[in-house]
């Protein structure tokens, strides 16, 4: 039996894509999902074929104070699970998830992998640094780790992790993409769309917030268009900035808010668009940046976040800083001036995003940790 630790199961629905996988691959699971008592969510039916327990136990306060959080965690846990039928445990995020697990090794010497996200390198390491011994600890003692981004492996690595132990960490490190939806694989474009000179339209979708940065994009789409081109900006999702986006847009007929929307309207509008832009701040993966790669668009990524690294530069699109206007305008041009080369890139690359090829992955390590 593997036990999955993932406080994000209920929020994320990638985690399902790749535990309902693993089941149907004759790997047993059970996934514990402990919950902040004040947050409400929707339990949605995903008609699992494994145990999902969601525990209410902690609250808001804990979430400031690391070892009280996870203490109460770590007492829940313990009375829920029965540690004699599990063999292996899959912590889904390093300090978290990891400490957990890291916890229940010292005590039931059961072994662990540790997955490694965006807010372990850019909240927990960066800002956190009374738990970087911690981190390190949970790092040492896991069987494997495995990285969503290649980037966030090479920033942990260069920054945080001490010189004596880098080779042993990257002697059990690897690099594990995140899947996409079915859907997009099952619905993907071949048709390359040929663009007008100086006639551009953008897509971002994302949550409405700063670091989403739809902002710069705003901004990038008033300077092309005082260049003279002819640009369209179709902006998808929701979030407590909405209205300050929409004051930023001036009522300007070609920036459109959709809100949220399906899947299946959702594929028309990247169908219909020439660039999918996406310059966050930080982005621990970036799904939407391979959805768009299904339907042959072209995509700006941030430089140094989760989706950096994939791809060679100008293969799919090129990524920018964040907030540099003029660089995010200059590489617009590029894919214009390459749009054919690179949407047919696009679409061959976007295959390896493949759930069913990933889980095999995932797999493999447990199989050689001889979980059976």
């Amino acid at each position: 039996m593997t036990l999955h630790i993932c406080s994000d199961y209920i929020w994320n629905n990638l985690y399902y894509e790749l535990i309902s996988r693993l089941q149907k691959d004759k790997i047993n699971n059970i996934v514990y999902v402990p919950i902040c008592t004040n947050r409400k969510y929707v339990d949605k039916n995903k008609n699992e074929d494994y145990k999902v327990i969601k525990s209410s136990i902690y609250n808001e306060i804990d979430r400031y104070f690391f070892y009280r959080k996870e203490r109460k965690i770590l007492e829940d846990i313990h009375k829920i699970i029965n540690f004699e039928n599990i063999k292996i445990i899959h912590a889904h995020t390093l300090f978290s998830a990891g400490y957990i697990a890291y916890k229940i090794k010292e005590k039931y010497n059961i072994d662990y992998v540790v997955s490694v996200r965006n807010t372990d390198v850019n909240t927990f390491f960066k800002y956190r640094k009374n738990l970087k011994k911690v981190g390190i600890n949970i790092l040492k003692n896991a069987s494997k780790i495995i990285f969503i981004s290649e980037n966030h492996k090479k920033i942990l690595f260069k920054k945080y992790i001490p010189k004596k132990i880098k080779e042993q960490l990257l002697e059990k490190s690897v690099v594990l993409y995140n899947g996409i939806d079915k859907f997009w694989l099952q619905n993907e474009n071949k048709h390359h769309r040929e663009i007008k000179e100086k006639s551009i339209n953008l897509l971002q979708i994302g949550k409405l917030d700063k670091n989403k940065n739809f902002e710069t994009t705003i901004k990038v789409y008033r300077k092309l268009k005082k260049e003279g081109f002819s640009i369209k900006l179709n902006i998808v999702g929701q979030g407590k900035n909405e209205a300050k986006l929409k004051k930023m847009a001036k009522n300007d007929s070609n920036i459109i808010f959709h809100g949220q929307i399906s899947k299946e309207k959702l594929i028309d509008l990247y169908r219909g668009s020439d660039i999918f832009i996406l310059p966050s701040k930080y982005e621990t993966f970036g799904l939407v940046y391979a959805e768009a790669l299904t339907q042959s668009i072209p995509i700006i990524y941030t430089r140094g976040q989760g989706f950096d690294g994939i791809f060679k530069e100008g293969e799919v699109g090129y990524s920018v800083k964040y907030n540099s206007i003029n660089e995010i305008i200059e590489n617009i041009k590029k894919i214009s001036c390459n749009y054919e080369s690179i949407t047919k890139r696009a679409y061959n690359c976007a295959k390896i995003f493949d759930w069913d090829v990933i889980e095999k992955e995932y797999k493999k390590i447990y199989d050689d940790l001889q979980i059976y």
